[in-house]
């Protein structure tokens, strides 16, 4: 599950989704599939905040592979750009 900021563009959307997709196809994962749920109100303000995007990801991939995707996401962006992903959560099924 990932949250994207709600003010990014579509185009912006895509080029993320499809860097996600590389990156586990890179990596041996199979059957990935993203469902865009659309901008929602969150819980509590990210960033000042109240809405986001939310993208469901499903895949199947090797643990080591989660452990790196999970390392990537959550490390900080270099400089002063925001990041487009703003949170993500990772679901064993």
């Amino acid at each position: 599950m990932l949250l994207l900021r709600p003010d990014i563009l579509e185009e912006e959307q895509d080029q993320e989704l499809a860097k996600l997709e590389a990156f586990l196809t890179k990596n041996g994962a199979t059957d990935f599939k993203c469902i865009v749920r659309g901008r929602q109100r969150i819980a509590y303000p990210i960033e000042g905040d109240w809405f986001g995007i939310y993208v469901l990801c499903t895949y199947n991939a090797m643990p080591t592979t989660v452990k790196t995707l999970e390392e990537q996401l959550s490390a900080p962006v270099a400089g002063n750009a925001k990041k487009n992903i703003v949170r993500q959560a990772t679901f064993k099924a």
